[in-house]
């Protein structure tokens, strides 16, 4: 859907931001899937008694690094641009 929305933007965002709409939507998918990993893992800790002041927040949250490592070589590109904006 981002595609066909975005598409007529596509040159524009080469141009100016240096990555293009399957990047962004590669990233996207990215983050999902490390959310789902990290949602699972903190409901995983807490039932194995994690301490009482744990929460659900660390499910929700992500790191840079951790993102980075998750990355094709192309999504880097885009969060070098997103850095750089």
């Amino acid at each position: 859907m981002a595609f066909e929305r975005y598409a007529v933007d596509e040159a524009w965002l080469l141009a100016n931001k240096g990555f293009c709409i399957a990047d962004a939507q590669a990233i996207a998918g990215t983050i999902s899937e490390l959310q789902n990993l990290k949602i699972v893992d903190t409901l995983s800790s807490l039932k194995t008694g994690a301490s009482h002041s744990s929460s659900l927040l660390s499910g929700f949250t992500t790191t840079a690094a951790a993102l980075s490592e998750a990355t094709s070589a192309a999504e880097k590109i885009l969060l070098l641009a997103g850095g750089a904006a």
